[in-house]
C-alpha cells in the first residue's frame, strides 16, 4: 500500500503539471494516465465516509477523477484516435477469462418501473423530477445493454455498460447525490445490482456492501423500503 500510494502521488503530480499543456503529443498519455488513478482508486479499496458517487466529506474524490477522464476526452476529442476513445477503459478491465453466461436480475425492467412510476406520481411540478427520470432511464439502458446487448444479443464481459452510468452522469443529477437526496441514493442503490457483477474483480472488492451501507445510513427511514430489491440481489443486510 505504501509504495502505491507513492506512484499515486508521483503520477498525480505529473498529470497536473501537464495538463495547461496537454497537446496532441501528449493527450493519449494524459487519457490512459487519468483512467489508470481511477482504477487505483477502485483498486485501494473503500475508504471511510467515500461511497463512489457521494460522500460525507463534500464531492466524492472518484467522481471527481472521473470527471477529468471525461473532460480530457472531451477537450481532446479531435486528437484521440476513435480506438483509444472507444476501448481504452474497457480494455484495462476487461475479464481475462472465459466469458461466462450473464442472466439478468429477475424483474430489473418490472422493479425499475416501479421506482420510476413512483418518482414520476411523487415528484409532480418538482424539478428534480427530469434529472431523476433521465438517471433511471439511463441506467435502464446500462442493464439492458451489459445483459441482453444493444442488438440483443450479449456481449463479451466489458465495463463499458456498467461504468458508463457514471462516466455519463448529468451535472445536475451528480449534485442531487451530492446533497444525499434521497431519490437520487435511492436510485444509486439499483445502480449496485449492476456493479455487484464486477464483484470478483480485485479492485472492486468491498466497493458494493460499502455503498450500500453509506445510502442505508443517508435514507430517511420511509425511503428504505426501495433498497429491498437492491439489498436482495447484492446480498446485503444492514445487520
Amino acid at each position: 500500500m505504501a509504495q502505491g500510494e507513492h506512484h499515486y502521488g508521483v503520477a498525480l503530480r505529473s498529470v497536473i503539471v501537464l495538463l495547461p499543456s496537454m497537446d496532441a503529443g501528449n493527450c493519449e498519455a494524459m487519457y490512459m494516465s487519468a483512467i489508470l488513478i481511477c482504477l487505483y482508486k477502485l483498486g485501494r479499496g473503500p475508504q471511510p465516509g467515500e461511497y463512489l458517487a457521494f460522500s460525507n466529506h463534500g464531492d466524492a474524490e472518484w467522481m471527481k477523477l472521473l470527471q477529468g477522464v471525461r473532460a480530457i476526452a472531451q477537450a481532446k476529442a479531435q486528437l484521440l484516435s476513435s480506438i483509444v476513445l472507444a476501448s481504452t477503459m474497457q480494455a484495462g478491465i476487461q475479464k481475462q477469462n472465459s466469458p461466462v453466461e450473464r442472466k439478468p436480475p429477475p424483474n430489473y425492467r418490472e422493479n425499475i418501473e416501479k421506482l420510476r412510476r413512483f418518482i414520476a406520481d411523487e415528484r409532480v411540478g418538482d424539478p428534480d423530477a427530469q434529472a431523476y427520470i433521465k438517471a433511471l432511464d439511463d441506467l435502464s439502458q446500462s442493464f439492458t445493454g451489459f445483459y441482453e446487448g444493444t442488438d440483443g444479443t450479449p456481449e463479451t464481459y466489458h465495463s463499458n455498460f456498467i461504468f458508463a452510468w457514471l462516466y455519463r452522469m448529468s451535472g445536475e443529477f451528480s449534485l442531487r447525490l451530492r446533497q444525499k437526496q434521497p431519490v437520487a441514493l435511492v436510485i444509486l442503490a439499483y445502480y449496485t445490482v449492476l456493479l455487484k457483477e464486477f464483484d470478483l474483480d480485485w479492485f472492486m472488492s468491498g466497493w458494493v456492501p460499502h455503498i450500500m451501507s453509506g445510502i442505508h445510513c443517508s435514507l430517511p427511514e420511509d425511503y428504505r423500503i426501495w433498497l429491498q430489491w437492491p439489498m436482495e440481489r447484492t446480498g446485503w443486510n444492514p445487520g
